[in-house]
């Protein structure tokens, strides 16, 4: 379409195509919101709105298809103030993010670049909390955050509330208008009812060579578990640790080192703060979080974080028990890794499949009964214990969304995954949760890795044929 621009929307699609296709702006209007764009900068969507061609929430339909993000409606939400405390001003004003409402370890945040994750990353790092990304008009963005930064500055304790906010909705924790694209098609039957809650006991068998296969030293002693993204780095902390007499693991990514856990239960972990797949400091949070695990010391590696600030949020927030800034002094981790080894009790080599067995068969038998509190409870119990065992993961996730906790029960098929990539069951699962929730980028993504998972090939199909549908 002539006169036509990306801007900085962004996306597959011609965001400017999509308001003149669907009606919502007409080509005159657009080439007078294209004009102001090239003399002001800024998003095209905020240019729509300033000029009044239409109000917030019908410019967030499209914002919400083209980026594959639910959107956000800042006049109608309910902002917690006490959480903006978790990003400060500064980095509030340049990264365009607000944090909208708090439940449980999630955080919802308004984003003008939810795609960024760089951006989410940050956030998810300074206020230790599962990061959801909403997209909002940059224009109202803009301005929520400087009204509610100032509400803070003055004292204020409680809620910002939005112009049109809805206050017959539970606001306590903070309130997030959601906005979704209108054209999302429902999933086919059949993918919904594939492979039954029963399945997943198939998958409790430890993974041999869960991490990279890489395992020397001493097979009766301690063991050590190091976990970067860097093979150099992962050699030269094996050479340096092996006067240690102890079994070493390598693994380098986050999924691999968090069944390196669950299957080799070491006595110590060195873990590098970001990897592929599952970041350094989610997989501490994970493991100090665990009764089980919790007594492993963890020595967290970066060399992205530094900083005494960082290095207090590593020990604070996470509960490491000590951190290293790259590159590093290789006596000075030598004999951090010695003293935290010498002090470190020796974990149980009680194997767990036995035991999650027992959990995932009594919480089967409870779901199937539809005595959803009990069967969380029990869930709870097991996974208090064993925090890396996918099954128990992806059966809570399933008790969380019959009961109606649509983002808790997405937390624990997120983890599912994580501790299982090739877990069908738990993509599926998930990938139905993000459409249903307006995250059609991720659900696109996780479908395609559902259809590589798929034990059945007679859906590979059907999900070729949703994929078409939704993307």
């Amino acid at each position: 379409m002539a006169g036509v621009s990306r801007g900085k929307d962004g996306g597959s699609r011609l965001l400017g195509e999509m308001l003149v296709g669907s009606g919502t702006v007409s080509q005159d209007q657009l080439n007078r919101a294209l004009d102001r764009q090239r003399r002001f900068g800024g998003r095209l969507a905020s240019h729509c709105f300033a000029l009044g061609f239409q109000p917030q929430r019908a410019l967030l339909v499209h914002l919400s298809r083209q980026l594959g993000y639910p959107a956000i409606d800042l006049s109608r939400s309910v902002v917690k103030i006490p959480l903006l405390g978790a990003i400060p001003y500064e980095i509030a004003v340049k990264v365009l993010a607000l944090p909208i409402a708090s439940e449980s370890d999630r955080l919802l945040v308004a984003l003008a670049e939810p795609h960024r994750r760089d951006t989410v990353d940050e956030i998810a790092f300074r206020t230790g909390k599962r990061v959801i990304p909403h997209v909002a008009l940059e224009i109202a963005l803009r301005e929520t955050i400087e009204r509610c930064y100032t509400f803070a500055r003055a004292g204020a304790q409680d809620l910002y509330l939005g112009e049109e906010a809805d206050l017959t909705q539970d606001v306590e924790n903070g309130f997030a208008s959601v906005v979704t694209s209108d054209d999302l098609p429902q999933v086919p039957a059949a993918l919904r009812e594939a492979v039954g809650a029963s399945a997943v006991t198939a998958q409790l068998a430890p993974v041999p060579g869960a991490a990279t296969g890489a395992v020397s030293g001493s097979t009766g002693g301690k063991r050590v578990l190091i976990v970067d993204d860097d093979p150099e780095l992962l050699k030269l902390c094996e050479r340096l640790l092996r006067p240690l007499k102890a079994e070493i693991t390598l693994a380098g990514t986050g999924s691999h080192a968090l069944e390196a856990i669950r299957n080799t239960l070491p006595d110590l972990i060195l873990l590098d703060a970001m990897l592929p797949e599952v970041h350094g400091f989610e997989i501490c949070r994970q493991v100090k979080s665990s009764s089980r695990f919790q007594s492993i010391p963890v020595i967290m590696m970066s060399a992205v974080y530094r900083g005494w600030r960082f290095r207090e949020d590593i020990l604070n927030v996470y509960r490491a028990d000590a951190f290293v800034e790259k590159p590093f002094d290789i006596n000075q981790l030598y004999r951090l890794a010695e003293d935290l080894l010498s002090r470190s009790g020796g974990q149980s080599r009680v194997s767990d499949p036995a035991l999650a067995q027992i959990a995932v068969e009594e919480a089967e038998a409870l779901v199937g009964a539809e005595k959803f509190d009990e069967a969380e409870a029990r869930l709870g119990d097991a996974l208090r214990e064993q925090p890396f065992v996918a099954p128990l993961r992806l059966l809570m996730g399933r008790v969380k969304l019959a009961r109606g906790l649509p983002y808790e029960a997405m937390n624990e098929f997120e983890r599912a995954v994580e501790l299982a990539p090739n877990l069908f069951a738990a993509l599926k699962e998930l990938a139905i949760l993000y459409q249903e929730r307006g995250f059609r980028r991720k659900a696109a993504e996780v479908w395609e890795r559902a259809k590589a998972s798929c034990p059945d090939p007679s859906l590979i199909s059907e999900i070729d044929q949703h994929l078409r549908n939704i993307t």
